[in-house]
């Protein structure tokens, strides 16, 4: 639930009690060229789409995504959600480096509150704020990758075994 200019909204519940990961996520976008387009859909109180751009070069790859509104202003936070495995063909493991000012804490339910406390130590599922650029995922002696992004806010999500994300957001988790 939120407000937006005095008027209440409910997102439907996907992940019960909560309505997390927006109105996209479980949704399939359209392929046109290198460009990914998704309307906002039904349960998003206004018209809008999101663009998700990728362009491969040999020694980068550039993925910006944008959300549009159509008639009217509205709130808005994006984040995407890269997901990288912890181990290459070969068995290198992945070690993720990165330098954080804090995080905001969680309450009883997982959901991170406006509070910024002190790192603490993994696993997480958190949202990290002053994150000096730039992070870094290695594969031991295998391939490295640098995550740089203009969002303010990052989440982490390493608790599965086989996989972590590193997700720039536009906002903090629960905006609004």
């Amino acid at each position: 639930r939120f407000s937006w200019q005095g008027k209440a909204y409910q997102l439907p519940i996907n992940h019960p009690p909560h309505a997390i990961h927006g109105t996209v996520f479980q949704r399939s976008w359209e392929v046109e060229g290198e460009t990914l387009r998704i309307d906002l859909g039904p349960d998003w109180p206004w018209a809008g789409k999101a663009i998700s751009r990728v362009q491969l070069a040999p020694d980068e790859l550039v993925w910006s995504i944008e959300v549009h509104a159509q008639d009217a202003e509205m709130p808005a936070v994006i984040g995407w959600h890269p997901w990288f495995r912890r181990q290459l063909g070969r068995g290198e493991p992945l070690d993720l480096s990165f330098d954080a000012q804090g995080m905001m804490r969680r309450d009883s339910a997982g959901i991170a509150t406006p509070d910024i406390v002190g790192v603490s130590r993994g696993p997480w599922d958190d949202c990290f704020v002053g994150v000096a650029e730039p992070v870094r995922l290695i594969w031991s002696n295998a391939l490295s990758l640098t995550v740089e992004s203009d969002c303010s806010y990052w989440v982490i999500y390493d608790e599965p075994d086989h996989a972590l994300c590193v997700e720039p957001q536009s906002g903090p988790p629960d905006a609004f």
